[in-house]
């Protein structure tokens, strides 16, 4: 069944077909799930069958518990996401669409996030702001991207153990050091250097080893 974005009537069959979808004041085209405290465009029966039978819906009614992920970095190197998709500060467990303007939780991980650029309204957004969606990605380039991304990490983390054996760095400092970069921004970690360091050792060695 198909539907304009304002079709009450449609709305009106789809809140009355499901009990755990109830009506979203002001716009039509919404309607609100009980279970899962969510927003959801309903623009066809289609959809909200989509949504009522989801995993993550099935979940919230069977009163399992879903753990929330965090944000990856990697995300923002995607050929499907990135002219768009955006770090929230202050809160890793929530992603930003600068195209639509709006903050989503990353519950399902990247799943979530190809949840919101598949929707209807933000294909359309993308298309006013005149920026390319998944809707004009071809399955080889989106393949390719992924798997450039994880060549890429594969290269780096291979010489990153190189160097931890190279310098006879111990397992455990190899971890600190690679969870104090990951917690780094990026752009700050790009202007870094290691001057700083020599200062440090002078006075480890001038003033003794305690120098928290």
């Amino acid at each position: 069944m198909s539907v304009t974005n304002n079709n009450p009537c449609l709305r009106d069959i789809i809140v009355s077909t499901f009990e755990c979808l109830e009506e979203f004041p002001d716009d039509s085209r919404k309607v609100f799930c009980k279970i899962c405290k969510a927003t959801i465009l309903a623009l066809s029966m289609k959809r909200a069958n989509i949504h009522v039978n989801s995993r993550h819906h099935q979940k919230k009614l069977n009163g399992e518990e879903i753990p929330i992920r965090k944000f990856e970095l990697k995300w923002l190197q995607d050929i499907r996401f990135k002219l768009w998709l955006e770090v929230v500060p202050g809160d890793e467990f929530k992603f930003r669409c600068k195209i639509c303007n709006v903050d989503r939780t990353c519950i399902g991980g990247i799943s979530n996030v190809t949840r919101h650029a598949q929707q209807p309204e933000h294909v359309n957004n993308c298309k006013t702001a005149g920026v390319q969606s998944m809707d004009d990605l071809q399955g080889e380039d989106i393949y390719d991207s992924v798997q450039s991304f994880e060549n890429r990490r594969i290269i780096r983390e291979t010489e990153y153990a190189k160097l931890g054996c190279l310098t006879n760095t111990p397992y455990q400092t190899m971890g600190k050091f690679l969870k104090f970069f990951q917690e780094t921004d990026p752009a700050v970690l790009q202007k870094m250097t290691a001057r700083r360091y020599r200062l440090w050792l002078e006075m480890f060695w001038l003033h003794g080893k305690n120098l928290e």
